[in-house]
C-alpha cells in the first residue's frame, strides 16, 4: 500500500544519512543543506513549518497543500540537497538513505508539542545545553 497524504494536514517527516554518517558536524556540510532546505523552489505549494537538521538525519515539519505528494516532496528535498552538497563538497558519496519516516499530527496541540520536541533533540542528544545554541534548524514560531 503506497503513503496517502492528506491536503493541509502537517506531517512530521524524517530522514537519515545515507549508513547513519555524521555528515552534519561539519559546518560547511551542514549550512549548504540548511540553504538547500529553505529554497524557495522546493516550498512552491506546500510549506515548511519547522525542521532540524542533526548529525545523522533531517527531521521537518511540512503542511501538505493540494496538488503536493508528501513522497514526491521528500525526493524533491534529497535531490536538492545532495546536488547542492556536490557542488561544494564533492566526494561525499550517497548522502541520504532510501525511504522516509513520517507521521500525520491531526491537532494544533500535537503540531506544537511534536515541534518542541524536533527543537529539543540537540539538548537531548547532548549536543548542545540549550536548543538556541544549535545552529541548524528555524521554524516558522520563532
Amino acid at each position: 500500500m503506497g503513503r496517502y497524504a492528506v491536503e493541509g494536514q502537517v506531517y512530521l517527516v524524517s530522514f537519515s544519512t545515507a549508513g547513519k554518517r555524521s555528515l552534519f558536524c561539519d559546518y560547511l556540510t551542514a549550512s549548504t543543506v540548511c540553504r538547500c532546505i529553505v529554497d524557495p523552489r522546493l516550498w512552491y505549494r506546500s510549506r515548511l513549518l519547522g525542521w532540524m537538521l542533526m548529525p545523522t538525519s533531517w527531521h521537518g515539519l511540512i503542511r501538505v497543500a493540494h496538488f503536493d505528494d508528501l513522497a514526491i516532496l521528500v525526493q524533491r528535498i534529497k535531490t536538492h540537497t545532495t546536488r547542492g552538497l556536490r557542488r561544494e563538497r564533492p566526494g561525499l558519496g550517497r548522502i541520504w538513505e532510501t525511504g522516509f519516516e513520517d507521521r500525520q499530527l491531526k491537532t494544533e496541540h500535537e503540531l506544537l508539542r511534536t515541534a518542541r520536541s524536533v527543537m529539543a533533540q540537540p539538548v537531548r542528544a547532548g549536543i548542545v545545553a540549550q536548543a538556541g545554541d544549535y545552529p541548524y534548524w528555524n521554524a516558522e514560531w520563532l
